[in-house]
């Protein structure tokens, strides 16, 4: 329930309607949305194992 809510919130707030869609057949993801998963992962994976130590 929480994911839809913010899900909702974020088509209120931006207004880019590619970004709700489903991308192309093997279009690559926009370069800002490559950056933004890396340093996501990094993140977690920093976390988790600074966690395990």
């Amino acid at each position: 329930m929480l994911a839809a809510f913010l899900l909702y919130v974020l088509k209120l707030v931006v207004h880019v309607p590619a970004l709700y869609k489903e991308p192309e057949k093997n279009a690559p993801l926009p370069f800002w949305i490559r950056c933004l998963l890396i340093l996501t992962c990094t993140g977690v994976s920093f976390a988790h194992g600074s966690n395990d130590g």
